[in-house]
């Protein structure tokens, strides 16, 4: 019977480990699934903003050398000699000044062509080349800005190269009398100053016979064999391939043709080193936090089992005999500690029960040698005898009831299972959380792009500046009575400051918004505290399944009360046997039968009475 029970404590010690860890390995899987899932998703998000980003700053730069090239043309055509020259078509009186003008631009801003035409299609001045003159263009934007009489930019391809195009009417008198032509070249180094300033690497691809062919392309591009294989015909307008993702842009010219793609290469080891970092960091909190759960779930269920191990050997003792058993005291005051309080208050109350037992059947032995003088009824009166033991066997078998309540209470403990579902309902509520503060850093991710673009603006507004007051000092050069022209660009430069000041008060606000987000993301690490703290809360409750053992406890406490009163019967069958010895006197004939019999009984209770230790 040790064994068995042995066996069945060992049983639910494993079913319980089994079913708590198998809960939390599952749990573990599902949350690093889920985490690990969610960091690739945020990968490719990354990715794509930054590649996103990194496209629109391209783009802006383009523009932004389109826009300066404008502006060179713009301070060109408003200069007197040149208005006066072209409305009279008088190429000599503004070569060397154009030349002048066209070597100071092409030395600052790398322009290479400058070209003064009137009327406004026929060439008049080439500033990078002024002896070849009077060919007459007709491309879009040559005609548009003399015909609508306005200034134009955009991307155009000439006999000269691809390029970034500014074209400005020359107006005397509300009449466009010549225009301005201005070009910055599509160069390697154009692309360099774009790497340095975004940090993509760049390749541009024209269009030929067989496809596209490179025409220019970054230090980075033309070492790394795996870029140069990302062309326009390997794949579509943006995609990831290995460490790098990349992207088409299409340039178009003012009149509608693709002159160029320009791929945009960003290089994403960083962001999948960063991301393998964090799952990394979530795989290893996830099983420190399983050991410590481990460690923690071995603490309790050895605490809580030790007594109820205890009980049962006592109980087994008991139901062997041994009543000298004594069991250790249990320092809790919880519902195991009452049980094993309990059951030892038991075991002292059956202890002096069987000495109270013994010495009756002492008595009782005394008491046979004095029936000599009993009468033929004896024998029935024996009979009560054999009832009484009877009875006394009733309270032995109650007394076996008692080891399996013990049992009973050991089982109660397997209600300890529904708790742990409450702790996993808590780790879901945590989970919850945990995907809100995700949201509220992409925001800050979104907050940080449109700090990205206004920076943007204030740089092309900033590269305007500088030209404008290039224009005013030409102007300055040339002042006095006609120093007219200084006062407009003045002007200009005041508006383009205070564009640059509201850029900056933008900044400023946006730097508010991401600080109100991070403030967000606070509150979120706060909340997902509370959540944990509920969880510790509903651990606790595993505490209320012990209430059961309590109920086992009042069982036990009813198994004594009927060994109790199985001694009651057996002291009331003692009394009939005395009263049966009153009539023994009746039949003096059997009294040596009788009294053989009497001896014999009584020896018999004392062998019963010897297999138990008091």
């Amino acid at each position: 019977m040790n064994k068995f029970r042995g066996a069945a404590q060992a049983g639910l010690r494993t079913k319980l480990f089994a079913v708590i860890i198998a809960a939390l390995v599952l749990s573990v899987a599902l949350v690093g699934t889920f985490v690990l899932s969610n960091q690739q998703r945020l990968l490719q998000a990354m990715v794509a903003d930054s590649l996103a980003a990194a496209e629109q700053a391209v783009q802006s730069k383009l523009q932004g050398k389109a826009e300066q090239a404008l502006g060179i043309s713009l301070a060109v055509a408003g200069m007197p000699e040149i208005v006066a020259a072209a409305a009279g078509q008088d190429r000599t009186a503004i070569v060397d000044l154009v030349v002048a003008v066209y070597e100071e631009v092409h030395a600052a801003w790398g322009v290479d062509v400058l070209h003064v035409r009137a009327p406004y299609d026929t060439s008049l001045v080439r500033g990078q080349n002024p002896s070849v003159y009077g060919d007459v263009q007709t491309r879009g934007g040559i005609l548009a800005a003399g015909r609508e009489g306005r200034a134009l930019w955009g991307f155009d391809r000439g006999p000269f190269g691809m390029g970034m195009r500014g074209w400005a009417p020359i107006k005397q008198s509300g009449r466009v009398v010549g225009t301005v032509e201005t070009n910055i070249p599509f160069t390697e180094q154009l692309l360099k100053e774009i790497h340095q300033a975004v940090g993509v690497e760049l390749a541009v691809f024209v269009p030929g016979a067989d496809g596209y062919e490179p025409l220019a392309a970054t230090p980075g591009v033309q070492e790394s064999a795996e870029l140069q294989k990302l062309t326009p015909e390997s794949g579509g307008a943006a995609s990831r391939a290995g460490s790098w993702a990349h992207a088409f842009l299409p340039v178009i010219s003012y009149d509608g043709e693709e002159l160029a793609v320009v791929a945009v290469y960003q290089n994403t080891a960083e962001y999948q080193a960063m991301i393998r970092r964090q799952s990394w960091q979530v795989v290893i909190g996830l099983a420190l936090g399983s050991v410590v759960f481990i460690v923690l779930l071995l603490y309790m269920v050895r605490r809580i089992l030790a007594p109820l191990q205890a009980v049962g050997r006592a109980a087994d003792a008991i139901a062997g005999g041994d009543l000298t058993v004594d069991l250790p005291s249990v320092g809790s005051r919880d519902e195991v500690g009452s049980l094993v309080a309990a059951f030892r208050g038991m075991a002292v109350s059956l202890k002096e029960m069987m000495g109270s037992i013994s010495e009756a059947v002492n008595e009782m032995s005394s008491a046979s040698q004095q029936l000599a003088s009993s009468t033929s009824q004896a024998r029935v009166s024996m009979g009560h005898v054999t009832e009484t033991a009877d009875d006394f066997a009733a309270a032995a078998e109650a007394m076996e009831n008692i080891s399996a309540a013990v049992d009973d209470i050991v089982g109660a403990a397997r209600t300890g299972n529904a708790v742990v579902d409450e702790a996993v309902h808590g780790a879901e509520e945590l989970r919850a959380t945990m995907a809100r503060l995700t949201a509220f850093i992409q925001a800050l991710a979104q907050r940080s792009e449109e700090i990205g673009r206004i920076v943007d603006v204030i740089s092309g507004l900033a590269g305007q500046t500088n030209l404008l007051a290039l224009n005013a000092a030409i102007e300055a050069a040339r002042a006095g009575e006609e120093g007219r022209g200084f006062a407009v660009v003045a002007e200009e430069v005041r508006t383009l400051a205070e564009q640059s000041g509201r850029a900056a008060k933008e900044i400023g606000q946006l730097i508010q918004a991401i600080q109100q987000e991070t403030h967000d993301a606070v509150t979120g690490m706060a909340q997902s505290s509370q959540q944990a703290e509920e969880t510790s809360r509903r651990v606790l409750k595993s505490g209320e399944a012990l209430e059961k053992i309590m109920e086992t406890v009042s069982r036990v406490t009813g198994l004594v009360e009927q060994a109790s009163k199985s001694i009651v019967q057996l002291n009331n069958a003692s009394m009939e046997i005395g009263a049966a010895a009153q009539e023994q006197f009746a039949a003096m004939d059997q009294i040596a039968d009788i009294a053989q019999t009497l001896t014999q009984m009584a020896g018999r209770l004392q062998e019963l009475s010897a297999k138990f230790k008091i």
